[in-house]
Parts: C-alpha cells; sequence; structure tokens
C-alpha cells in the first residue's frame, strides 16, 4: 500500500526517529562552554593549595592547561599547586 508521501508509516516513523536523535546529538555538541564548567570541582573541594605537595605541582599535571586553568578544577591554578586530582603527565 501507498500514501501521499510515498513512504510506509514505519518507515517514516524509523526516519523521524532517526532525525530526532541527530538533533539532539548535534544540540548536545552544540551547548555552550559554561555548561561544562558549572561541573568543574571548587578548589575547596579538590584540597588546592598554591605550593607542591612532595614536589609535585600542578605544571607537571595531567589536568594543568598551562594558562592558569585546570581541567578539572575552576578558577585560577598556580602552575606551582597541587591539588588531591594530581596525576603525573
Amino acid at each position: 500500500m501507498s500514501n501521499r508521501q510515498g513512504l510506509s508509516p514505519p518507515r517514516r516513523t524509523f526516519l523521524q526517529i532517526l532525525l530526532g536523535g541527530v538533533a539532539l546529538a548535534l544540540a548536545r555538541l552544540l551547548q555552550p562552554r559554561k555548561a561544562q564548567s558549572a561541573a568543574m570541582v571548587s578548589q575547596k573541594a579538590a584540597a588546592y593549595q598554591d605550593h607542591p605537595n612532595d614536589g609535585n605541582h600542578c605544571s607537571e599535571c595531567r589536568f594543568f592547561q598551562g594558562d592558569h586553568s585546570c581541567k578539572i578544577i575552576a578558577g585560577s591554578i598556580s602552575p606551582n599547586g597541587w591539588c588531591k586530582y594530581y596525576t603525573a603527565a
């Protein structure tokens, strides 16, 4: 049986679901960065300190970004600082 648009109802439903999924995926990819920063850990919760701990410091951590920021800790981060999430690069 054929309808006006040439697609059977199950095929049309499949395409609608597929397009909806693609739209949702694009919306998530295009979310502003501010939404991501809201999930960052506070310096207090990370036990951040602005001096090294046993010779370990932020500039050697895999999460340090080099511009006084960290991928997981909010706020300005000293290259000489340290937190409990320190992971050698």
